[in-house]
């Protein structure tokens, strides 16, 4: 069945939710230890790579490592909000001069996108039929839409000319799990959020 909404008003019932899906489908989080876990898994696999798309999982294992190695750092300098809890908060003003750092701009932005693509692209590849030897091991789906979602969201800063980046506030938490390491987690969203629900 095909509406044409051509000519028509369209009423939301619902319309009062529409700003909290809107924001939290700009927003991400994620931890250290899938950090970890999406480092552990291109280690894994970059020796069966052809030469080709090897330098895209490169590139791109590079980025999340200078990601994680700024949690580490930065989570070691939070303020302490509760028992076993600490947390700060960047707008995306303050957040630019380390993607700047790492290499990611309004420039190189597209760039990386595709070399995630590559990654993604790569994954989903079905194996000929004919080809009767092993097909390469893969990323796990979990492991590349971390990948994707975390690049995308940075993204979102470089949106428009840079038009919505004060809008934008970056949280990192620091909390005790129940195993006995501590979790960092690292939040992008899009303005406001009640700092007691990180």
């Amino acid at each position: 069945m095909m509406i044409r909404l051509e000519d028509s008003i369209l009423i939301f019932d619902e319309a009062h939710n529409m700003e909290d899906a809107a924001r939290e489908a700009a927003s991400l989080t994620v931890n250290s230890n899938q950090l970890k876990e999406v480092e552990e898994e291109i280690d894994k696999i970059m020796e069966f790579l052809s030469p080709e798309i090897q330098n895209s999982y490169r590139i791109v294992y590079t980025y999340v490592v200078n990601i994680s190695q700024w949690m580490a750092t930065q989570s070691e300098k939070l303020t302490i909000r509760k028992f076993e809890e600490s947390c700060s908060v960047w707008n995306g003003n303050d957040f630019l001069p380390f993607l700047k750092g790492i290499g990611i701009t309004i420039e190189s932005h597209s760039m990386i996108m595709h070399h995630v693509r590559t990654i993604i692209d790569d994954t989903f590849e079905q194996e000929s039929k004919e080809d009767k030897r092993l097909p390469p091991p893969k990323l796990p789906v979990g492991i590349v839409h971390i990948i994707d979602s975390l690049f995308i969201i940075m993204g979102y800063l470089f949106k428009q000319s840079q038009k919505y980046l004060n809008d934008y506030r970056i949280a990192l938490k620091k909390a005790m799990s129940i195993q006995p390491q501590k979790k960092v987690y690292i939040v992008f969203y899009d303005q406001p959020i009640q700092m007691e629900t990180l």
